[in-house]
Order: C-alpha cells, then structure tokens, then sequence
C-alpha cells in the first residue's frame, strides 16, 4: 500500500522525540502508605418530630377507674380523683369532660349543692359553648344554683 499524502507537500515529518522513562529509583518512603485511621462515620439520625406531650392523665385508665369506683358506689373517691385529675394541664376536651364528670357525681350521686353549683360555675366559664350546656342547665335547676 502507497503511504497517505501528508498535507503541505512530500516533506518527511519526523515524529517528535519520546523523553525516555526515567529508571527507577529507591525511595526512603513507602510506595504504599497505610491511610490514617479516621473515626467511623456517624449514622445519619433519622429527622425526628418531637412527641406531643404526653398528658400527665391516662384519660382511658381514669375513666375505667370511675366506672369501678361508681359500680362500688364510692362516688366521694370518684370526685376526689376527677379533682386530682382536673388539677392537671389537660387538653380542652378532656378537661370539659372530666369537669362534667365531676359536676355529675356532685349533683346527682352526692348531692353535694355547693360543690356540684361551684363546679358548673367554673365548667361554664371554662367551657362556654361546651357540648353539655342542656345537661348542666338541668343540673343547676335540679340544685337551684345561683
């Protein structure tokens, strides 16, 4: 085969000279460095949403509580634990149920007029446009609260 035509004429080009490698040499230091050892790495923590606080009231325990203790008719034990209970940060549903729960045993098992009246005073302002108005206006006519 007839060599290819080189741009620009039959000139012979000679290639570029070729730096010779250079031979080896020893060398002080290692060819292979061990890598410094470097701390594990930290496991990405998971994005975490903050719990709700927990309210400081097993509102489904309490109330299996009050069952118990109204089947036993221990209705001053039952008013006394919705009182320990109410005295605690409470969602609004739950404090509008419980506060009824009380004004309920007052009225109606204890018959206890002044406590019972004062509960649904308080339970009233706490809860204006609460969900037991009906029941807490018969309350008060049944007592005569003021």
């Amino acid at each position: 085969p007839a060599p290819l035509p080189v741009p620009g004429g039959d000139r012979n080009v000679a290639e570029p000279p070729v730096a010779p490698t250079p031979p080896a040499v020893a060398s002080t230091t290692p060819q292979h460095r061990t890598p410094k050892p470097q701390p594990p790495p930290t496991p990405a923590s998971p994005a975490v949403t903050p719990a709700a606080p927990q309210p400081a009231v097993d509102v489904d325990a309490l109330i299996e509580e009050l069952n118990v203790l109204r089947r036993r008719g221990q209705f001053a034990d039952a008013a006394a634990r919705l009182e320990r209970a109410l005295a605690q940060p409470l969602p609004d549903a739950t404090s509008e149920r419980l506060s009824y729960e009380l004004g309920s045993i007052l009225t109606w098992q204890l018959r206890d007029t002044a406590r019972a009246c004062k509960v649904w005073k308080q339970h009233q302002n706490a809860h204006p446009a609460g969900r037991y108005a009906a029941e807490i206006e018969r309350a008060e006519q049944s007592l005569g609260c003021q």
